[in-house]
């Protein structure tokens, strides 16, 4: 069973070492969709306090501290589509993770720096135990260019990709 920490339950255990069999049991437990609704906000990670926003906000002071421009993150980042970037940037989009570690390569950030806005964003931090995750991991200590980081992803598994 895994063990990373996160912010964990009434016994101190993280949503990673709360295993599937856990889950199971507990969604067995349920009798109505409101105590569905409760099970779900009480044991999943959700965005830190400040939520999406300071995600956002994370990500524009970032781009000012690189000194990047949206056209030279979207080149960066194999292509990725300068508009959408414009609307995560303005806080119009949450992107899903996958969208955002492709921005956050384009970015050049480091791991630290990536794991601290997927969190703001409720989203999972890269893991080294997951294979996507240990590629992308590899390919920021490695200063991989985006093209490479996805090349190696799509050699793992063609189900594998940020595009």
């Amino acid at each position: 069973m895994g063990s990373e920490l996160e912010d964990g339950d009434a016994q101190g255990r993280s949503v990673m070492e709360k295993n599937t069999e856990y889950y199971r049991n507990g969604l067995m437990n349920l009798s109505n969709k409101s105590e569905l609704d409760d099970f779900i906000k009480n044991e999943y990670d959700e965005p830190k306090e400040g939520g999406w926003n300071k995600g956002v906000e994370l990500l524009n002071r970032l781009m000012k501290e690189k000194n990047l421009t949206v056209k030279q993150v979207s080149i960066n980042a194999g292509g990725q589509n300068p508009q959408y970037l414009y609307k995560i940037l303005a806080g119009e989009r949450n992107p899903k993770r996958e969208p955002l570690i492709r921005m956050m390569l384009g970015m050049g950030l480091n791991v630290e720096q990536m794991n601290e806005v997927l969190k703001n964003m409720g989203h999972k931090e890269l893991w080294p135990r997951k294979p996507m995750d240990a590629i992308i991991i590899f390919g920021i200590n490695h200063n991989l260019e985006f093209d490479d980081i996805e090349e190696e992803l799509c050699k793992k598994n063609e189900n594998y990709s940020l595009m």
